[in-house]
């Protein structure tokens, strides 16, 4: 009988529960905005972000599809759990065969650097929940890409260097 009790509650919550998920894609071909040219890519990564652009204050990386998955099955579902609301924002960014970024889409020119609003995906969403079920109409593509400049950071090695040729250059006095 317990075990009858708990089917029956599982069943209860999972018919309550909502669960959102995105359909996306990446356009064929790509084009760099910023070079005019395709970059040889190999997988796309969606994330999510709480700032409204594809740098800062990224939360994570929600899924990861290869170039072939992406063309065999015209498209990728993922599950946007706790990250389906208007305070998160989208993109996605390319990498080729040794997981270099190659290119992050962005949404406007001004700046370049932007994100798909989660209001912006109506149509693009499945979600409801078993007893109310909803569909994507379709697939949302990424588009409009810009190559990733990534500015380098100094290790600590370099700034112990640094630090110690500081140090050398102080005189001593006697």
């Amino acid at each position: 009988m317990k075990k009858l009790i708990v089917l029956f509650v599982a069943i209860a919550v999972a018919s309550l529960s909502q669960a959102s998920e995105l359909w996306w894609t990446v356009s064929t071909p790509v084009t760099l905005e910023d070079t005019g040219g395709s970059p040889e890519w190999s997988t796309a990564k969606l994330y999510v972000t709480d700032t409204g652009f594809n740098y800062g204050s990224t939360v994570e990386a929600l899924d990861s599809v290869s170039a072939s998955d992406l063309n065999t099955y015209g498209g990728a579902f993922t599950d946007l759990g706790v990250y389906a609301s208007s305070a998160y924002s989208f993109y996605v960014e390319l990498l080729n065969s040794s997981s270099e970024v190659v290119g992050r889409s962005y949404v406007s020119l001004t700046p370049a650097q932007g994100a798909i609003q989660y209001g912006a995906l109506d149509g693009h969403l499945e979600g409801g929940n078993i007893m109310n079920p909803t569909a994507a109409a379709s697939a949302y593509s990424f588009s409009s890409f810009t190559t990733a400049n990534v500015i380098p950071e100094p290790t600590s090695g370099l700034l112990v260097l640094l630090g110690m040729m500081a140090l050398g250059l102080k005189r001593k006095r006697g």
